[in-house]
């Protein structure tokens, strides 16, 4: 995972090098929300997510996207907090009326928090405050725990330009992560409904 997270880190480096020689380098800001599905026992969820990048020579850009989306899962005591953070890269195609399509790649890292939710039972009788007709009482414990796992994918998108530094758009992203100490091996599919401001 740290290799990918190098390897990233040294392509997105290099495109911005060979970007910075370029006339028409622009930046850009894009917020957006994202809805995350999930494979296996972690159920859909919702968050956002926030983009700063750079567009140059009018079709490549370059930026780094970080999210934010915590998922129940199918065991009632345990909930998972997911913060992506991943260098983007996408080469945009032109379409007619204002619109543009766009197919890029994405790699980096997804940070994860998993709370558990631990119940202790103990008999009545031994509680210090009364109970209403119940036999039986229990104390609460959250316990935390943290990981990080590799991510690599693709992403796909489309545009509406509603001039020359505002769009709208929809993108989808599917990342293949690595196994942590949090969850197994496996995928996870974003789609983001974006805003994007073009400096």
């Amino acid at each position: 995972m740290r290799h990918l997270i190098f390897i990233s880190c040294l392509l997105a480096g290099l495109g911005l090098t060979r970007a910075a020689g370029s006339p028409d380098l622009r930046f850009y800001t894009e917020p957006s929300v994202v809805y995350a599905h999930f494979k296996g026992d972690i159920h859909d969820a919702f968050g956002a997510s926030l983009a700063i990048g750079t567009s140059f020579r009018q079709v490549h850009s370059l930026a780094l996207e970080v999210s934010y989306f915590k998922a129940k899962t199918d065991f009632d005591s345990l909930a998972i907090a997911f913060n992506p953070a991943l260098l983007k890269y996408r080469y945009s195609l032109p379409l007619n009326h204002g619109w543009s399509a766009y197919v890029g790649v994405a790699g980096g890292a997804v940070f994860e928090r998993s709370t558990v939710t631990e119940y202790s039972f103990f008999p009545a009788a031994i509680s210090s405050a009364p109970l209403r007709n119940e036999s039986t009482s229990y104390v609460t414990r959250t316990v935390y725990q943290r990981d990080t796992a590799g991510a690599i994918g693709a992403e796909v998108g489309v545009a509406a330009h509603l001039n020359e530094q505002v769009s709208v758009g929809l993108g989808l992203t599917t990342l293949e992560l690595s196994k942590s100490d949090i969850t197994t091996k496996g995928s996870m599919l974003l789609v983001n409904l974006k805003l994007a401001y073009q400096f």
